[in-house]
Order: C-alpha cells, then sequence, then structure tokens
C-alpha cells in the first residue's frame, strides 16, 4: 500500500514521499509504522551526469603554536610546541629567565573540514575548516557530527552529535543544545547515520518532514515553523536488489536531496542521493528509479577539482536558498 499511496501522493509531493524514498519496492499494506519497507525500481540515469568541478584547497587546523619564550636571565625550559593538523608552533627559547617559552597551539583532535558546491556554476569552492564556519555561543563542536539537514520552507539548519547531542541555527542564531531523544523520542537506542527532510509541495500547508536514518531503522518526524516536532512513523527498511542500497543490512555515511518545485508531477521533483560504508553512492528520483556508482567512479566526485572523498564524508546537506550543497567530514 506504501508503493500505491506514493504514486497517488507523488503528484502532491506530500509527506509520504519521504517515507518511499526510503521504503520503496514492495507493496505492503501494513501500517507504514510497523511495515517492512524498501526501495525499489530499476536502474536510471543522473539528469546532469556530474558535479563541477571546484577550485582551490585547505587544509585544517588543531592549533597555531605558541611564539618564542622570552626571558632575561635564569634558566628555563622552552615553550612547548603547538599541534593540530594546521601547522605546529616552535616551542618557546630564551637565553634564561623564569618564564616559560610562548605555549603551544591546542592539540587534540583538529576540525573537520567543510566543502561547498555552488549547485549553479557546478564550482567546487576551496575547502575550510568547520570551525571557521560554525563558530559564536552555542555552535556545534568541530568534531563527531553525526548528520546535518537545512531546512528548505524555515531558516533552520539542524546539526546532530555523535554525542547525542541537537543543535539548532534559527535565523542565523545558534540556539542552545539540547539532547537529541529529548527532542525526537523515537531516536533513543539509535546510532543515528543520517539524517535527510522534504519540504511540502506548492499548494500545501507550509511544513517539513525530516527522516532519519540509522540502518535498517527509519523514523519519520514533521517539523513545523515554531520547531515543534511531531512524531510521524517508524520503518524497517530492507536490502534493495542492484543497484539500490543495503538499507537493511549496510550502513548510510550522509545524504542530501534536492527538491525541485517546477517539476512536481516529474521524476526530478526529487532526487536524493546516498553515500553507504560499501563505497558506493546512490541516487533516487521520485519515479522510484535507483542507480549507483562507486565512489572512485561517481560522476559527482571522480577528476573533479577538491570534491571531497566521499567516504571520508559524515554528513551532507542541501541549502536551497543558498543553492549549495555542503559536506562535512574528517579529511
Amino acid at each position: 500500500m506504501l508503493m500505491k499511496a506514493f504514486r497517488a501522493a507523488l503528484p502532491l509531493g506530500s509527506a509520504v514521499l519521504v517515507s518511499a524514498c526510503l521504503s520503496l519496492g514492495s507493496e505492503d499494506d501494513s501500517p507504514a509504522n510497523t511495515s517492512d519497507a524498501s526501495a525499489g525500481g530499476k536502474g536510471g540515469s543522473l539528469n546532469d551526469g556530474s558535479w563541477p568541478d571546484g577550485s582551490g584547497g585547505g587544509g585544517t587546523s588543531g592549533g597555531s603554536g605558541g611564539g618564542a619564550g622570552v626571558a632575561s636571565g635564569g634558566t628555563n625550559a622552552g615553550g612547548t610546541a603547538g599541534t593540530g593538523a594546521g601547522g605546529t608552533g616552535a616551542g618557546g627559547t630564551s637565553a634564561g629567565g623564569t618564564s616559560a617559552g610562548g605555549g603551544g597551539g591546542s592539540g587534540g583532535t583538529p576540525s573537520w573540514t567543510l566543502y561547498s558546491y555552488n549547485w549553479a556554476t557546478g564550482v567546487w569552492s576551496a575547502p575550510s575548516a568547520l570551525d571557521i564556519n560554525w563558530s559564536g555561543s552555542n555552535a556545534p563542536p568541530s568534531t563527531g557530527i553525526a548528520a546535518v539537514t537545512q531546512l528548505e520552507h524555515f531558516d533552520r539548519l539542524l546539526v546532530f552529535t555523535e554525542s547525542g547531542q541537537f543543535y539548532l541555527r534559527a535565523g542565523g542564531a545558534w540556539q542552545a543544545p539540547v539532547a537529541t531523544t529529548s527532542k525526537f523520542p523515537q531516536l533513543a537506542g539509535l546510532t543515528l547515520g543520517s539524517v535527510y527532510h522534504l519540504a511540502s509541495p506548492p499548494g500545501d500547508p507550509i511544513g517539513e518532514t525530516i527522516t532519519f536514518v540509522a540502518n535498517p531503522t527509519a523514523v519519520l518526524y514533521s517539523y513545523a515553523s515554531n520547531d515543534t516536532v511531531a512524531f510521524d512513523s517508524k520503518v524497517t527498511m530492507k536490502d534493495e536488489p542492484t543497484p539500490g542500497p543495503p538499507q537493511g543490512t549496510g550502513s548510510v555515511l550522509w545524504d542530501f536531496e534536492f527538491r525541485d518545485p517546477a517539476a512536481q508531477g516529474t521524476a526530478d521533483y526529487f532526487r536524493g542521493w546516498y553515500g553507504y560504508s560499501n563505497g558506493t553512492m546512490y541516487q533516487f528520483d521520485a519515479a522510484f528509479v535507483w542507480k549507483s556508482w562507486p565512489f572512485a567512479s561517481a560522476p559527482f566526485f571522480a577528476g573533479k577539482a577538491n570534491a571531497p572523498d566521499p567516504s571520508k564524508m559524515r554528513a551532507a546537506w542541501f541549502d536551497a536558498k543558498a543553492n549549495r550543497l555542503y559536506m562535512t567530514g574528517p579529511s
């Protein structure tokens, strides 16, 4: 019944689309919140076939090194060298004195890298450290990100961490974080792999549907403009026949979606891309068609200047208003 319902709802782009994108393939008459779902369809072709090149390079930093120590007499130890992927700072040196040399930059885990892709021009921007882009009071950490999605109807960036925290950027300002399960209790006991959203179509009441993926489970919530949420359903997914993904036994690394309101009622109305730990990227469209590529030859990445290594990415999200795709990971 899920497949039938989705086909009927496709011109409306209802929340059923979100369920179907995870659970297509078999027509099961059991309710959505108890059904074993899977995504079906035969392989198809990508609309544009490739992602454009990018330019530039960059690195990440775990902190800059400290400056040399300054002293006037006696003895002292040189400063501790700073550590971090962005470079090392020299330890302080001196002829004497009682002051220690300059302290090095903080060590520990360096910031993850943020990659940005201009959807209109097909250019990857120079990558930059995530902590440069996410900063200020209540900003998320720059490592350990489990999943991210950017809502389309509302100016909301939703960030979920591996440590179980939920961060919300609303109107450009980071809100105080809360435990993920306090906001989305149906995620309790699950290891979140990715999250994506679907905005309501033209003519429908404004709203968003969020789909959390924790293979083999998918959890759907509705999200309102006042930041209230409501549980919709929980689905157990099955592996898809080739070229579909192993939703039941595999592990998703990242996913993102693209919606074209002008293409409502066609296969191009919705397209989703899903990177799995088996080294494969899968694409799904609104006509229930799957296509897949090995990461090494995926048209979004292969041979593209400054494109990220998809196997190292841990979160991806599309910002419809900025018309940009973002990806991040410990690369």
